[in-house]
């Protein structure tokens, strides 16, 4: 059995040079909007880091960063930035807000960022998935019901549904792969 999408996912952002810069930028930048008050980046700072995080990756030059794979991933699942409830969800999900603490350090922050962007990719697989896998059922019924009576689908006998099935899998595989 492989890795499972999110550790794959994990995987390409912390390999990612492109999206350590990032997330190091943004933590920087959050530092300074603050005037380096605490060590770290205050939790109502995150859905704004977020966006900075979101922001160095759209602006990223394609020549410099070309195969990055992180850009490719950020291009093709996350769309858009993370919103306020990403955020939450990330926070509460990821126990990144212990009673008593009120910032997060670079540490934090970096293990913060990749689950937000891991679960934001995740999220958006799974929403294309859930519209793929319906449409090649539809789709095989309906050749199912179109082709029925020909010869040539008859002689194929059980084969055909399998085939045809297996062809539209591999087009749902095909345009739901992460980079």
């Amino acid at each position: 059995m492989g890795a499972s999408a999110s550790k794959k996912v994990e995987e390409i952002l912390k390999d990612s040079p492109l999206f350590q810069g990032a997330v190091r930028k943004s933590f920087e930048d959050c530092l300074a909007l603050d005037q380096h008050k605490a060590p770290g980046v205050y939790l109502y700072q995150l859905p704004d880091a977020g966006l900075r995080i979101f922001r160095y990756l759209v602006s990223a030059p394609v020549e410099e960063h070309g195969e990055d794979a992180a850009l490719l991933l950020q291009q093709r699942w996350v769309p858009s930035p993370p919103s306020q409830a990403d955020v939450d969800l990330t926070l509460k999900k990821g126990g990144f807000a212990p009673s008593g603490k009120h910032f997060l350090t670079l540490e934090e922050f970096h293990e913060f960022a990749l689950c937000l962007f891991r679960d934001m990719a995740i999220t958006a697989a799974e929403q294309r998935l859930s519209l793929y896998v319906p449409l090649a059922s539809i789709a095989m019924l309906a050749v199912h019901l179109t082709f029925r009576r020909s010869p040539i689908y008859k002689s194929a006998g059980l084969v055909a549904p399998g085939t045809l099935g297996s062809v539209l899998g591999f087009v749902v595989a095909f345009g739901c792969r992460f980079p």
